[in-house]
């Protein structure tokens, strides 16, 4: 690496020579020698610092969410979880799991479907809900993905057994197109979704959402 000594100017007289004119790549060098040592200076990695993470949050995808409740299940209270996409499932039962609830596997759900397409949430509600009232689930929480996978919007809705009432509902959904749809993405929309429904605080997008502060 050039010194500063050797980036001084050219025109100074060295014992009575005139020195040679510097070269194009020779003060281009030491250009980017004063460009590396203002870079490692303290002040300036203090205020790059907040700058790259103000432009990491700016760019991380706006998630709008929404949701009420009528009533929330206690600690204990026995549920079911039935989702279309396996992502959206098994988010959803770490979430309720962590909230102390304890959540029947969808297996021993679906093994009792006979006959029935599994793929379809609508047309088999009656049938899954009839399950899990054998089952004695005080709540059945059904977990929907809609829109283009591009922008995509996460609906849970829970209904009470056996009254078949709806306890909680929640959405959420990407404002703009996601330039590369991951499964991450779904995982953070299950999570706001059901944050909204009970109403607590939703973690951050650098935070795994299905964890608690002691997971």
């Amino acid at each position: 690496m050039k010194t500063d000594r050797e980036c001084e100017p050219s025109d100074v007289q060295v014992r009575g020579k005139m020195r040679q004119p510097v070269t194009h790549r020779h003060s281009r060098v030491c250009w980017m020698n004063s460009v590396h040592e203002y870079l490692r200076s303290i002040k300036v990695q203090w205020l790059l610092g907040p700058m790259i993470l103000t432009a990491a949050v700016a760019c991380s995808p706006r998630i709008v969410a929404e949701g009420v409740h009528e009533t929330l299940p206690t600690q204990g209270t026995r549920i079911g979880v039935w989702g279309a996409h396996p992502t959206l499932e098994h988010t959803a039962i770490l979430w309720l799991g962590k909230r102390g609830l304890r959540v029947v596997d969808p297996a021993e759900i679906r093994v009792h479907l006979s006959g029935a397409n599994n793929a379809t949430l609508i047309v088999e509600e009656k049938s899954i809900l009839e399950v899990a009232e054998k089952y004695d689930l005080q709540e059945m929480v059904f977990v929907r993905l809609v829109g283009d996978q591009r922008a995509p919007a996460v609906l849970v809705r829970a209904l009470t057994l056996p009254e078949r009432q709806v306890a909680w509902v929640g959405s959420a959904r990407y404002e703009e197109y996601l330039s590369e749809p991951t499964v991450n993405h779904l995982v953070v929309a299950v999570c706001q979704a059901l944050a909204a429904a009970w109403k607590i605080p939703a973690l951050s997008h650098n935070e795994r959402c299905i964890l608690d502060e002691e997971g």
